[in-house]
């Protein structure tokens, strides 16, 4: 039973400060008294509040940490610890390029998890479920992702998305915690190859309302590698469709291949690398490149798989994944050492002309006029001099994007190519500079 009181002058002003918000004044008052030794716990309540209102996380945790150990039976604690204690040990785990000590961040979890069972902290309980368990996948340990996430029930969780707009005054979406915890479990059946798992639980997701494209995507994979090719080819080529994420396409390519489907294999995987070269999903890359090298060698094109084969290794050496003999020797025979010594600018141009080739890609130089530009895009229309409108994404324009406007005079390249995934010819303005 919880016997503390605030009958004391110095915590009833603690406690009228604190519901005027005057957090700042709490920590002059305090400080000198908490480091000359004192211990009550109502006055180390009301600092690690405080602390945490301005943002000093790592100090509140200290204190609440040291009130709660040494009075464990004072409730109101409990809040303000585990609040510093999420923002301390679990949140700066949350980013992708992190590499915390997994232990450590387990022993704090399971604390948090220990406190969760008598006291109602449901929040800071699943999220760190969550950040815990991505962080597993991520590690590749689909087990200890999948057995911190059986200790949630999915229907107690947040639906509601969380958006913001960042610093080029775009809105991004996250995921609900509700979608994390299908999207975590998909990802795990999914390392572990338990494919008939993962199609379950991509098709409840689905039923109760998700539309992660992750999801739909792993539900198609889950029957693919189940046997049913077809019908899993059929569900990707319709996800390409209707999201412009080009690893779907490598997904693609890779069924194609399975199916016998050569050309059509090699010219979505090349489709895919020209899309998706440059940004995030190193893994996909990886595949799309060997997947192309490998169909290019049974065409005799042993050069061009080369190529191929060389900017594989650049990708695994920038992630400090393993290459093997083979790969790096086929690189060096293609005149591209293994190593930091690369002319990576001339091996990206190989690739395109080979892309290009495969495509029937040609590139032309045009002229023409800024046209449109739709409000809050990032792209426009470019009415060339041969009267034809052409597209563009902002990335291509190369100058100050302030000067970016209708009725700027410009050149560019223009590309003629065939969408595969729409089934229709393109035309689009690449490279383009003010005149």
């Amino acid at each position: 039973m919880n016997t503390y009181t605030q009958d004391n002058d110095f915590v009833h002003q603690l406690k009228s400060l604190s519901r005027e918000g005057k957090h700042d004044d709490i920590i002059r008052m305090i400080s000198p008294v908490w480091n000359n030794g004192a211990t009550d716990p109502w006055t180390g309540y009301y600092y690690a509040v405080s602390l945490n209102r301005i943002g000093d996380t790592h100090k509140a945790y200290d204190i609440s940490a040291s009130v709660l150990l040494n009075n464990p039976d004072f409730e109101e604690i409990v809040s303000p610890y585990l609040y510093s204690c999420y923002k301390v040990m679990i949140e700066p785990y949350r980013e992708a390029g992190s590499a915390p000590d997994l232990e450590r961040l387990e022993d704090t979890v399971q604390k948090l998890l220990k406190i969760s069972e008598t006291r109602p902290s449901e929040f800071f309980r699943t999220k760190s479920i969550l950040c815990l368990a991505s962080i597993y996948i991520r590690h590749t340990q689909p087990d200890k992702a999948l057995e911190y996430l059986d200790l949630i029930n999915p229907f107690t969780l947040d639906k509601e998305h969380y958006t913001f707009e960042n610093q080029r005054n775009k809105e991004v979406v996250l995921q609900s915690d509700f979608e994390k915890f299908y999207g975590f479990k998909a990802k795990a059946y999914e390392l572990k190859k338990e494919w008939e798992k993962c199609r379950l639980i991509c098709e409840e997701a689905l039923k109760q309302g998700v539309t992660d494209v992750w999801i739909k995507r792993r539900l198609a994979l889950s029957k693919i590698k189940t046997g049913n090719l077809k019908e899993g080819l059929s569900q990707l080529t319709e996800l390409s469709r209707q999201k412009k994420e080009w690893y779907i396409l490598i997904d693609i390519a890779e069924t194609c291949n399975t199916l016998g489907n050569y050309q059509e294999a090699l010219e979505y995987a090349v489709t895919g690398l020209m899309r998706g070269s440059g940004g995030s999903h190193d893994e996909f890359i990886v595949r799309g490149l060997s997947l192309v090298s490998q169909i290019l060698r049974s065409q005799e094109k042993h050069t061009e798989a080369g190529v191929h084969d060389a900017y594989e290794v650049q990708v695994r050496l920038s992630k400090g994944w393993p290459v093997s003999d083979k790969l790096a020797s086929s690189a060096a025979a293609a005149g591209y050492p293994a190593d930091a010594a690369c002319n990576l600018p001339l091996l990206l141009r190989q690739l395109s002309n080979v892309w290009f080739s495969v495509l029937d890609i040609k590139d032309e130089l045009k002229y023409g006029t800024v046209s449109k530009i739709p409000d809050g895009k990032k792209y426009g229309f470019i009415k060339g001099d041969d009267g034809i409108d052409y597209f563009f994404l902002f990335s291509e324009f190369f100058d100050n994007p302030i000067r970016l406007k209708p009725g700027l005079k410009v050149m560019f390249q223009g590309r003629h190519g065939y969408d595969r995934v729409k089934k229709r010819k393109t035309i689009e303005a690449l490279k383009i500079k003010v005149i």
